[in-house]
């Protein structure tokens, strides 16, 4: 009840913002009610079908059956980081020899080099920190299992059930109920164990075998107190500290890990085991395992209570910053659980999210956890700032322009021989390459990258961030770029080799090759992206007039998009085996490299001529004409966001409906390849972070310089937002019945001229400020100049 309440006040507080006055309460806020928990009563027998908890430093996955639950662990920075190479991987020659080779027309040569082999199982990856295992009922019958996780206090529960059956043989069974949560702000982790009847279970906890690791250590520091601790090479330790505190328990401490058993329910109530995570990185100048017993010792002074009660308010106060209500259930609790994932994955003073999040419990992770530059890592984020949670990015922003900044120098200068900063398309934790030739050549991840410090200045309007971060990234990404292009005769730029991404042509005999090429549609629009908003930022800083021209010229000068045959292709010239050709690939491709001039850059869109949208729209529909082979989840979440850009409605929420139903796991992690197709579940978390940003421009655009309200919202469906944000700092909340816009409600952050759609077609339109600023008008757009701190209401003229 508790919980209904406070989600019931949210709900009024949230009709209150959009002004929205009803006769009757609105029909579907008790399903958006409901999406706001996931429930299921299947076992999860493996963890990628758990559910996930964490704060953005440390992770839990919790999952398991009636009889054995177990609870993952793993920590942002505890990574296995040796290698070789000091400063990750290189090519055998470099950009520019390779370069002159293709442009003197050589071509076999590449697919020679193009296709390397697998990464080694030795690569840098993150690491599992082991699992805390509590046998519920072993050895009991069992009815089933019950687990939730609750979004709105970030809380998962399991409860199992013995058969109600045993009277006849004299047992009286209760369930067992067992709650975990990774405190919102500090590295403990508190798991509650209860039941109505007394019950004596046993528990463990140890780390998976280490390989070619050492072995980690296990000691008892109290009779209810024990810790492993585990040496990595580079000198980095970490350690995880177990404590249980019940009336009856018992811990023992072997060589293969940390064990015990632990009395609770009935009249002696309920136990807590505390775990704590450290790494050496946390301790500074004492050991890991001490920092570990530490928060242990500051986790029993502040009490079990007292860090819920906290651990609650914080995550409260995340979701009153925004909500969305959509009246497909399915959707709308997709929409939920990806903002909860990014919100539990990252935190402005950890990581952003690897592939996994972070959530690893693999001996060897799919792609070694690492972060890939050519979508993935992007995707990651695209919900971030306009969910009105722009503090979600900032780790990332840290990452590029503080912590890996001077080996994306590094790897420009030694393997482009060029000034500035690249990015290669994946790196580890440390941001060093990892891979080669050939997706090392793809150019487009370090302007796609530069364009999330962008957006975090654009959507927050905070000048020193600007100048003191954005603009000197922005300028060494602009001087990488300005090395590789190339001015041909026809007075263009031209990048003269690189790689649409994964883009690949049959082999003769069987296979595929990656094809590489001239001018890909994906570089022209990001590159072109890049100089000019270095310019506008440029004007913004109020520097020389003669730099930001500089870089308009540049952007001007790059070549239009490539098409052929009246849609967008991947290249101008794609340099097949039988020859150079216009870069079109008719077969199914997931990778929508071609598209990104749609989203996530800005070319093509609702703000364009009839002509270019139709080229747009065009292009998707022929991009999706092949099929899906070989298709993945983050691929149809990036599909909807382009479908999208477009106002294609039912596209975009088609592609977000086969996700949810052919992509999700059964803890609603995400799954990299159809979990109805042959290769079987993987956990990859890109399409789930996504999720939310292909909703959020279904309901709310602002490409162009206009801001428009459900965009993308298919005819009939009904939907509610409240604070998406716009860049500007323009906070929006608005209500479409599933005939049009029944309230909206705008406020700014900072003094700006709003440009805005009206939402209610041929209607003269009422504008009125909390300020008492009004205006009436007839016109398509409707502009003032908005003040902050203002709520600004926008109806129909007639309705006031």
């Amino acid at each position: 009840m508790e919980e209904l309440g406070m989600w019931v006040k949210q709900t009024q507080q949230i009709e209150h913002a959009l002004g929205a006055t009803m006769d009757t309460p609105w029909q579907g806020w008790s399903e958006h009610l409901a999406q706001l928990r996931h429930e299921t009563t299947a076992p999860a027998l493996h963890w990628i079908d758990g559910h996930v908890l964490g704060n953005g430093d440390v992770g839990a996955v919790v999952w398991g059956s009636a009889e054995r639950v177990s609870v993952g662990l793993s920590k942002h920075d505890v990574y296995e980081l040796s290698s070789s190479m000091p400063h990750g991987t290189r090519w055998q020659s470099s950009y520019s020899e390779i370069r002159e080779r293709v442009m003197a027309g050589e071509r076999a040569f590449l697919a020679e080099i193009g296709n390397h082999g697998a990464p080694s199982p030795g690569q840098q990856m993150q690491l599992s920190l082991g699992a805390l295992s509590l046998e519920l009922l072993r050895g009991q019958p069992t009815t089933g299992i019950t687990r939730r996780l609750s979004f709105h206090d970030a809380t998962c529960s399991v409860q199992v059930d013995p058969t109600p059956f045993g009277w006849t043989w004299g047992m009286d069974y209760a369930p067992v109920t067992m709650e975990c949560l990774v405190h919102a702000e500090s590295n403990v982790v508190l798991v509650r164990l209860d039941s109505r009847l007394s019950q004596h279970i046993t528990w463990s906890y140890a780390r998976p075998t280490p390989g070619t690791l050492v072995e980690p250590t296990y000691s008892e520091y109290e009779t209810d107190l024990g810790v492993m601790t585990h040496e990595l090479p580079e000198e980095q330790d970490y350690a995880v500290a177990v404590h249980v505190a019940a009336p009856e328990s018992m811990l023992i401490a072997t060589p293969l890990g940390l064990s015990g058993t632990v009395t609770f329910g009935g009249a002696q109530g309920p136990a807590t085991l505390i775990m704590t995570i450290a790494s050496g990185r946390d301790a500074g100048e004492d050991t890991a395992a001490a920092c570990a017993v530490a928060l242990v010792d500051d986790a029993r002074t502040l009490g079990a209570d007292a860090l819920r009660a906290a651990h609650r308010a914080w995550w409260q106060s995340f979701w009153a910053q925004s909500a969305v209500y959509y009246d497909d259930p399915a959707l709308n609790q997709a929409w939920v659980m990806g903002l909860y994932a990014l919100a539990s994955s990252t935190r402005p003073h950890t990581s952003p999210p690897n592939l996994q999040g972070l959530w690893n419990q693999y001996d060897i992770p799919p792609w070694h956890t690492d972060y890939h530059f050519n979508v993935n890592m992007q995707e990651s984020l695209w919900a971030a700032c306009s969910a009105n949670h722009p503090e979600l990015q900032e780790s990332f922003v840290r990452c590029l322009a503080t912590d890996w900044r001077d080996e994306f120098r590094r790897f420009a200068e030694e393997q482009f021989a060029a000034p500035g900063l690249a990015i290669p398309f994946c790196t580890d934790w440390r941001g060093r390459a990892i891979g080669g030739w050939p997706l090392g050549v793809e150019l487009c991840p370090t302007a796609w990258a530069a364009q999330h410090l962008w957006w975090q200045w654009r959507f927050t309007g905070d000048l020193a961030l600007l100048r003191d971060t954005v603009y000197p990234f922005l300028e060494e990404s602009c001087a990488f770029y300005r090395h590789l292009l190339v001015r041909g005769a026809d007075g263009d730029y031209h990048i003269e080799l690189s790689h649409s991404p994964e883009q690949v042509c049959p082999r003769e005999g069987g296979g595929s090759q990656l094809i590489f090429g001239r001018d890909p549609a994906i570089d022209i629009a990001l590159v072109r992206e890049l100089f000019t908003n270095a310019a506008t930022a440029s004007d913004a800083l109020g520097l020389d007039a003669s730099v930001a021209e500089e870089y308009r010229a540049v952007a001007q000068a790059l070549p239009p998009l490539p098409t052929h045959q009246g849609v967008l292709v991947d290249y101008a010239t794609a340099f097949f085996p039988w020859g150079d050709a216009p870069g079109m690939f008719p077969w199914s491709h997931r990778h929508p490299s071609r598209l990104v001039p749609i989203f996530p850059c800005e070319e093509i869109g609702l703000h364009s001529p009839a002509e270019q949208l139709q080229l747009g729209r065009d292009s998707f529909h022929e991009f999706r004409s092949y099929g899906t082979m070989d298709s993945t989840g983050w691929s149809l979440v990036f599909q909807a966001c382009i479908a999208a850009r477009l106002g294609l409605a039912v596209e975009a929420e088609e592609a977000l409906r086969v996700t949810c139903e052919r992509f999700l796991l059964g803890g609603l992690l995400s799954s990299h390849n159809d979990l109805q197709g042959a290769h079987g579940p993987l956990f990859q978390i890109e399409a789930l972070l996504g999720f939310p940003a292909a909703m959020n421009e279904m309901l709310l655009q602002a490409v162009g310089g206009v801001l428009r309200v459900f965009p993308a919202l298919p005819a009939g469906r009904r939907a509610a937002f409240t604070q998406l944000r716009a860049p500007g700092g323009v906070l929006v909340s608005a209500a479409h019945d599933g005939t049009g816009v029944t309230a909206l409600q705008l406020r700014c952050e900072q003094a700006q001229v709003i440009q805005l759609l009206n939402p209610y077609p041929g209607e003269m339109v009422m504008l009125r400020g909390d300020d008492g600023v009004e205006v009436v008008t007839p016109t398509p757009i409707i502009t003032w100049s908005a003040q902050p701190g203002v709520n600004y209401h926008i109806m129909p003229a007639g309705s006031c």
